[in-house]
């Protein structure tokens, strides 16, 4: 993010917002493949067939690398060995990207010309703690939903895996056609 904000690396904020999208989409799918008792090959057929579709039909060859990025991460998380450890490194790479989205709302602020360094390191901080209040929310909403029987708990985690699918789908779409529509 300080690369980014400092100007020593540029990045363009749309296809970073874009990829931003389909993180969260590509990780809620995987997230509903990955409870599923037997891993089907429809998921990640679907996951990459619709970015290409839509590849086909807007004329915008930006969704193939999409489906391409996805038929990548399926398999490989498909044939690894150690799940985790892919899942782990996968985040950590959205998390770089998810970095260069947060350098380009810090440069639509703008840094002052003197204490910059301050001024981005209490960003980094606000958005840290920022991250913090959310997975603090999210486990007293995982600790209040163990309390509930176990289908109602399912369906309620179901729910939530589409509803952030579809938002992410939709953040990507949207980014894109905003790149080239």
């Amino acid at each position: 993010m300080a690369a980014a904000t400092l100007e020593w690396v540029h990045v363009d904020a749309a296809p970073v917002e874009a990829v931003i999208g389909l993180s969260v989409a590509l990780v809620a799918v995987e997230n509903v493949w990955l409870t599923r008792e037997t891993r089907d090959r429809a998921t990640p057929i679907v996951a990459c067939a619709l970015p290409l579709a839509a590849a086909a039909i807007l004329r915008q060859p930006a969704y193939a690398g999409i489906a391409l990025f996805a038929a990548c991460h399926f398999g490989l998380s498909a044939r690894s060995g150690r799940p985790l450890a892919w899942r782990a490194g996968v985040a950590a790479v959205f998390g770089l990207l998810h970095g260069f989205g947060f350098a380009g709302a810090l440069a639509d602020v703008g840094l002052p010309e003197d204490g910059w360094a301050a001024a981005l390191f209490g960003f980094n901080v606000g958005v840290e703690l920022g991250q913090l209040l959310v997975v603090a929310a999210a486990g007293l909403v995982a600790l209040a939903a163990s309390r509930l029987p176990a289908a109602p708990r399912e369906h309620g985690l179901t729910l939530a895996r589409y509803a952030l699918g579809t938002l992410g789908a939709f953040w990507c779409v949207e980014r894109v056609v905003g790149m080239f529509g």
